[in-house]
């Protein structure tokens, strides 16, 4: 299946804030649900994580030409004042591997009373992670994390 960027966008909603099909009443659970970008800045997205930070919700995703591709980069979008930000890519390839690989599998956690972390593999399979102090808004430099595993 050739994933196009509304479709793209779509599956990232109902991941993000579950089935729209139903009134927020027969789910209530779901207390909005809407686009997070229209268009998409990437023809594929996928694997979407959320968590809620003291002024709104952060959502990011990994996106790019296709799955596996060296452009795929990580994507985050934060949600203030009633409206989504633009999306922009946070973290790729080419910060940390040379050639530039792609990025999956991004997963946020807000520390409580601390920073909001991103972390992330790359195509090579080494885990990364991303501070914000400031919610989203600027990241520090990457780190990588200990892969005790080793890939033959």
């Amino acid at each position: 299946m050739k994933w196009n960027s509304t479709l793209c966008a779509l599956l990232l909603v109902a991941c993000v804030f579950a089935m729209t099909a139903l009134a927020p009443a027969q789910q209530p659970g779901v207390v909005k649900s809407e686009f997070i970008f229209d268009p998409a800045p990437h023809p594929q997205c996928h694997a979407s994580t959320l968590v809620e930070t003291k002024s709104g919700v952060v959502a990011a995703w990994f996106g790019g030409t296709k799955e596996g591709n060296p452009d795929v980069g990580i994507w985050l979008s934060r949600h203030r004042d009633g409206k989504w930000s633009a999306p922009v890519e946070v973290a790729n390839g080419a910060e940390t591997e040379d050639p530039r690989v792609n990025c999956l599998n991004p997963v946020l956690f807000q520390v409580p009373k601390g920073p909001l972390l991103l972390f992330y593999k790359t195509g090579n399979w080494w885990a990364y992670v991303k501070r914000s102090t400031d919610e989203g808004a600027t990241w520090a430099k990457t780190e990588r994390l200990y892969n005790g595993l080793e890939r033959s």
